[in-house]
């Protein structure tokens, strides 16, 4: 279930992208994430039989970003990710690849998205998931120029305790 959680962080992730005003355009996204820093937060919510709701705040700077939500924090430097669950005390290092991976590189899936629009500030739209179909809205957008270092985008395994449990895959 949580592993489903992340997958579809990074899917709002790109959502939030695909429309951050209605007059932004695609051409705008890539030179955005070339250049800039851009932050929101999201909700979403399915129509299945199991009822999936979740809410969290994302921080993407190129192909790095930073994830919280639904339990799980998340860190990406675009070559190595690190998904945290502070409540089990579990954390997973693992590469990224350079293959299309919603993990690592959320972009290749823009199209993949249905009817997002702009209302009052908040983006939503859909995403159809072998025949789930999931709701999401994006609010709280901010754009920056890329402020950040590489070095906020990683996180420092040094900084748990004893009582965690690493899983390192690389």
């Amino acid at each position: 279930m949580k592993c489903l959680s992340t997958i579809l962080t990074c899917l709002l992730l790109t959502a939030a992208f695909t429309c951050h005003a209605q007059e932004m355009t695609r051409e705008w996204l890539y030179s955005t994430l070339e250049k800039g820093c851009v932050s929101f937060d999201y909700d979403y919510s399915s129509d299945s039989k199991v009822p999936l709701t979740g809410k969290g705040r994302v921080t993407v700077q190129g192909k790095m970003y930073r994830t919280e939500g639904n339990g799980l924090k998340i860190w990406c430097d675009s070559t190595t990710r690190w998904t945290l669950d502070p409540q089990a005390h579990e954390a997973y290092i693992e590469n990224v690849s350079d293959s299309p991976d919603i993990l690592s590189n959320p972009i290749p899936y823009l199209n993949a998205l249905s009817g997002v629009r702009n209302a009052g500030g908040v983006i939503s739209g859909t995403y159809d998931a072998d025949g789930t179909r999931i709701l999401f809205n994006i609010r709280n957008i901010s754009v920056a120029e890329k402020t950040e270092s590489p070095d906020s985008f990683r996180f420092d395994r040094n900084s748990l305790g004893r009582e965690w449990v690493v899983t390192d895959l690389r």
